[in-house]
C-alpha cells in the first residue's frame, strides 16, 4: 500500500510494484540485520573494555562517547527524513489551484516509504562504514 501514493487512491498490485516491494523490504531487513550486528559488537566490545579496567584497577577510566562528525550528519539527516515521515503519517493539506488550502488529509504512503528507504541506506552506509573502524577499548 506504501508504494500506491495516497491512502484514498487507487493500490496498484502488478509484478513490476511487487519486485519493488521486494528490492526495498531487502533493504530494511538487511539494514536492521547489519545494524544488530553492528549494536552487539560495540556492546560485546564496551563489555570488555569495562572488564580490562575493572582487573586493572582503574575502574575510574571508561571510554567516551563523544558523537563525530559523522554521527552528526547522520543524527540530522535522520531527523529530517523522520520529520517526513510523520508528515506523509499525519497526512497533508490538498492545496486549491488558488493557492489557498482545503481539510482534506490524506496519508502519503509513497512518501513514507521513500523516507523509510532513505533512513535504511542512510543506516546502512554507517553501520558499514562502523564496522570497519571498530571502538578500541578504552
Amino acid at each position: 500500500l506504501g508504494l500506491s501514493g495516497s491512502y484514498r487512491g487507487p493500490a496498484t498490485y502488478s509484478k513490476d510494484r511487487m519486485d519493488e516491494a521486494r528490492v526495498i523490504r531487502t533493504k530494511w531487513v538487511k539494514f536492521l540485520m547489519e545494524g544488530q550486528q553492528c549494536l552487539d559488537e560495540w556492546k560485546t566490545a564496551e563489555n570488555n573494555c569495562h572488564d580490562y579496567y575493572a582487573t586493572d584497577d582503574s575502574a575510574s577510566q571508561q571510554s567516551t562517547k563523544v558523537w563525530g562528525e559523522d554521527e552528526l550528519q547522520l543524527f540530522n539527516q535522520v531527523t529530517q527524513s523522520g520529520m517526513k515521515c510523520r508528515e506523509a503519517l499525519v497526512g497533508r493539506c490538498t492545496t486549491n489551484t488558488d493557492g489557498s488550502t482545503r481539510g482534506s488529509f490524506d496519508l502519503d504512503g509513497a512518501s513514507f516509504v521513500k523516507e523509510l528507504t532513505k533512513l535504511a541506506d542512510l543506516g546502512l552506509a554507517y553501520v558499514q562504514a562502523a564496522s570497519i573502524h571498530k571502538p578500541r577499548p578504552g
